[in-house]
């Protein structure tokens, strides 16, 4: 049997870079609890006679080492890399002959001074490469923590100077925009979505994506895109709640000049720009009556009209759809055809809420940690999940009417203010919210944060113009029901 050499890293951008340094024939994807099944995996194969280990912490370091004079019994040589810091691993590593520990301040540090980088080796802080690896990452998360996606991130770094593959780029674009905050859960209910979604994807089924506000549905309908055959066509995507008839029409079907007030110039809708590829349509449950019948046309017809035009257009673009739990009982009142309900919902999926999945806030909370990061494994960001990971019991008892959306706003706030947020949760104040919720103020934050409603409107508007991408301002003032020139006000107070 051919001796080979094989690395085990943690997937995150770092590790990937240092990866691209050196030679090796196998990559298996490890962390500090799945780095025991990738030795025992060597144990069983046998064929390993040099190892490169890229993890700087450990679960359970007593079973690793067990684990480890096995793989010594093997005849594999380990190099393992790792912090100073890192006690877990050391204690693993001590005294056997096999295992040379190599430390540094930090792992990269450790692993530089055995493997020092060229002067044109890929530089992990540029923000397309770390967008490009975590993009890569993700595939591989999606897919059961598959080595392909991160083998083929190393084989697109080695070469210089880096360049996001021309396949790749409409993905990482929507990718930035588009997390799936369940990615590294592993409860069964987030393992079978993650399974769902890979298998609906490989369907041209159209899709209802249901669920609660900030459970991720825009970050589903992108996955089932991109692990579809129509991966290399466009997705594009619109919000539909609060959007007036004619301007939702335009915006789906588009128009030709003069077809209405203000049609300066002929646009395409987005079910020609979609066309081959998935057009996602988000809040469907607001949609208006009468765009839901010309909808229900393209549906079964393929077929659209834009407006002021005679003549028919046709277009092959999947549907994907989501909605909240209110949309059922729009369907009851009639308010939501039902002709058009069961031909958007060929197959239905619904994202959980975050009190569904309990045993996987501390693994969300790690995924938000590391995505807002700049540098993946930084002190701060291991000192901020190890601060979560004390209060786990608090995190589990909290309702989470956010879900993750609330949660990645006490993620951000620690990181970024160190603010004791658990404080917070473990002792809520309920008061009345709007439209029967209720809103959780601690103590301190009614003494303390309490500000005028004026500048609590401003921000908010600011905030909305600041990340509005294509959006006009137009679009802006009437998704946000205010007038235009109220909108230059608020963004002017600055």
């Amino acid at each position: 049997m051919d001796k080979r050499t094989a690395i085990a890293l943690s997937p995150i951008p770092e590790c990937l870079c240092m990866a691209a340094r050196c030679s090796w024939d196998d990559l298996h994807v490890a962390g500090r609890k799945r780095i025991v099944s990738v030795l025992d995996g060597w144990v069983r194969r046998c064929n390993i006679s040099n190892a490169i280990v890229l993890v700087s912490q450990l679960t359970d370091p007593a079973f690793v080492r067990k684990v480890l004079r096995q793989v010594g019994r093997c005849g594999t040589e380990v190099q393992w890399f790792a912090p100073h810091q890192s006690k877990s691993v050391a204690q693993a590593c001590a005294r056997l002959g096999h295992v040379h520990l190599v430390q540094g301040n930090t792992l990269a540090e450790a692993f530089d001074g055995v493997f020092p980088p060229a002067a044109d080796a890929a530089n992990c802080s540029d923000p397309d490469l770390r967008d490009y690896l975590r993009y890569e990452i993700t595939l591989s998360f999606m897919r059961s923590l598959n080595a392909d996606p991160l083998k083929e991130a190393i084989e697109t770094i080695r070469k210089t100077p880096f360049r996001v593959p021309a396949k790749d780029r409409d993905s990482l674009g929507h990718f930035r925009e588009a997390d799936f905050p369940y990615l590294e859960g592993q409860s069964k209910t987030t393992t079978d979505l993650k399974a769902r979604i890979l298998e609906i994807a490989s369907t041209d089924m159209r899709v209802l994506i249901t669920g609660e506000t900030g459970t991720g549905k825009e970050a589903v309908a992108f996955y089932l895109h991109e692990f579809s055959a129509r991966r290399s066509k466009p997705f594009v995507s619109i919000n539909c709640a609060g959007l007036e008839e004619n301007f939702l029409r335009s915006e789906l079907f588009g128009h030709r000049k003069g077809a209405f007030t203000g049609a300066i110039q002929e646009r395409k809708g987005l079910v020609e720009r979609a066309k081959g590829g998935t057009l996602f349509l988000d809040e469907l449950a607001d949609m208006p009556g009468p765009v839901q019948a010309d909808l229900l046309r393209f549906l079964e017809t393929k077929r659209y009209r834009r407006m002021g035009e005679d003549k028919e257009s046709t277009a092959d673009a999947r549907i994907v759809a989501a909605a909240q739990p209110h949309l059922r009982q729009k369907l009851e009142s009639g308010e939501f055809r039902h002709d058009l309900f069961y031909r958007i919902a060929e197959v239905e999926l619904e994202t959980p809420s975050l009190a569904d999945v309990p045993e996987d806030i501390i693994r969300i909370i790690r995924h938000i940690a590391y995505r807002f990061d700049n540098v993946s494994g930084s002190r701060k960001t291991e000192e901020a999940v190890a601060y979560f990971q004390q209060g786990e019991e608090t995190l589990r008892s909290h309702r989470w009417r956010g879900n993750v959306r609330e949660l990645a706003g006490y993620v951000r706030r620690k990181l970024l203010l160190d603010d004791d947020v658990l404080e917070e949760l473990g002792h809520p104040t309920d008061v009345p919210g709007v439209g029967g919720h209720e809103v959780h103020l601690s103590g301190d934050m009614r003494r303390r944060d309490i500000r005028p409603v004026n500048q609590v409107v401003s921000e908010y508007v600011r905030h909305v113009f600041d990340n509005k991408g294509k959006l006009s301002q137009k679009e802006v003032a009437f998704r946000l029901g205010i007038s235009v020139n109220t909108l230059k006000k608020h963004v002017r107070n600055r």
